[in-house]
C-alpha cells in the first residue's frame, strides 16, 4: 500500500482510519483469549494489534500467543483485528486507534522517513518472500525475461511499487514491462485469466493457495535470490505509546516471541489454532504450507529473541526507497528503529 503523506491528504487518511476502525473492527472470533483466568485478564494491560491485512497464515505465532495465553502470562491483554492495508493502519497506530501495527517494515521506513511519528520495534522477515509469477508458456525464469512481458499491477502491490529497484539491480530494461493496472481485487483474476503474462506474489501466501486450487504449473521467479531484500513482517507503534507504556509492549513482544517459537516447533499445530479463529475455505495443509513458510523465513540470532532487529536490514532497503524516488532523505536509522523493548 503507498505510504500515506502526513501533511496532505487529510481527510482521506482519517476515512482510511475509520474504515480500519469501524468496517474491520475485531469480531468476537478474533480477539477471544483462551486458557486465561479471570485474575490474569483482569490484572493485564489491554493492547490492540491491527493487521496490515485479511487473515493468513503469516498471522498463526499471534494467534498462537493468543491461545496458549502467552501474553497474559506476560502481563497483556491482546486484542488483534484485520486491516485495510498498511497505508490505513499505519495512520490508526499514528493516531493513538490502535496500538500496534503487524505491517511490512518497508512501508514503515518509508512512513517514517516522510513524517510520521511511529518506529518499528520488531522485525519477523529481513526479507520479504516476494517474487513473480508467470505462466509455463511464456515463463519468467530469469529477470532479463521481464522484458516484453505484461505484468498486472495494483495499488498496494509490493513488486510492483520497487520494480524499478529490481530492475537497476538485475541491469533490466523496465521500460519494456508493460503494466496494466487493476483494482486488486482484480489482480490475480486478471492474471489467471491470461490478460498478463506475470504478476508479483507472495511466495510463502499465494503459491500454497494457487497450489490448491490446480494451478501448479505456474513458474516462480524469486526475487529475493535476485537482490531484491526488503524488509517485511514488523510490529509498528507510536514514539508516544513507547514513551508511555513501554512494559505493555515488552509484554506483548513476550508473549509474541513464544507463539513464534511453538510455530516454529509445529507449524500444523499452529495452522489448526489459527483456523480456530478464521473462517476460510483453504484446506489445513494450505495453511499448514502457509504457516511453514512464513516461520521458514524468519531467522533465529543466537541469544536473541525471535523478532529482533539487524541494522543492516533496513540500511539497504532505505536505499531501496529512495533510488524508487519514495523518499526524499534518510534520517538517522535510530529514528527508525529500536530493540531495547525486545529483550
Amino acid at each position: 500500500m503507498t505510504i500515506f503523506r502526513k501533511f496532505s491528504g487529510l481527510a482521506a487518511v482519517t476515512a482510511s482510519v475509520v474504515a480500519v476502525c469501524l468496517v474491520f473492527a475485531p469480531n468476537p472470533a478474533f480477539t477471544a483469549e483462551a486458557g486465561e483466568s479471570a485474575v490474569q485478564l483482569a490484572e493485564a494491560t489491554p493492547v490492540s494489534v491491527r493487521f496490515s491485512w485479511k487473515l493468513k497464515g503469516e498471522y498463526a505465532p499471534f494467534y498462537v500467543a493468543l491461545d496458549k495465553g502467552y501474553f497474559t502470562d506476560a502481563g497483556v491483554k491482546v486484542k488483534l483485528g484485520e486491516g485495510a492495508g498498511s497505508q490505513a493502519t499505519l495512520a490508526a497506530v499514528d493516531q493513538g486507534h490502535e496500538t500496534a501495527t503487524f505491517a511490512p517494515a518497508i512501508y514503515g521506513l518509508q512512513a517514517i522517513s516522510k513524517g510520521l511519528d511511529v518506529k518499528i520495534i520488531s522485525l519477523y522477515h529481513p526479507a520479504i518472500p516476494l517474487g513473480f509469477l508467470s505462466h509455463p508458456k511464456s515463463p519468467v525464469r530469469t529477470p532479463k525475461d521481464l522484458e516484453g512481458m505484461t505484468m498486472v499491477t495494483s495499488v498496494g502491490d509490493t513488486v510492483a511499487d520497487f520494480l524499478n529497484v529490481f530492475c537497476h539491480i538485475n541491469k533490466v530494461d523496465c521500460g519494456k514491462v508493460k503494466k496494466v493496472k487493476v483494482h486488486i481485487s482484480a489482480r490475480l483474476s486478471s492474471f489467471l485469466g491470461g490478460k498478463a503474462d506475470t504478476m508479483g506474489t507472495y511466495n510463502h501466501i499465494d503459491v500454497p493457495t494457487l497450489h490448491s486450487k490446480g494451478h501448479k504449473d505456474l513458474v516462480l521467479l524469486d526475487a529475493t535470490k535476485f537482490g531484491l531484500t526488503l524488509p517485511g513482517g514488523s510490529l509498528i507503534v507510536s514514539n508516544k505509546t513507547i514513551k508511555d507504556n513501554p512494559k505493555a509492549l515488552s509484554g506483548l513482544l513476550k508473549g509474541l516471541h513464544r507463539g513464534y517459537a511453538d510455530t516454529k516447533k509445529d507449524p500444523r499445530a499452529a495452522a489448526r489454532i489459527l483456523m480456530k479463529f478464521w473462517e476460510t475455505s483453504l484446506h489445513e495443509d494450505v495453511v499448514t504450507e502457509q504457516v511453514k513458510q512464513t516461520v521458514a523465513a524468519v531467522p533465529d540470532y543466537s541469544g536473541k529473541p525471535y523478532g529482533w532487529i539487524d541494522e543492516g536490514s533496513f540500511s539497504k532497503s532505505l536505499g531501496y526507497i529512495k533510488a524508487a524516488g519514495k523518499i526524499k532523505k534518510v534520517l538517522a536509522l535510530d529514528k527508525y528503529y529500536t530493540n531495547a523493548l525486545n529483550r
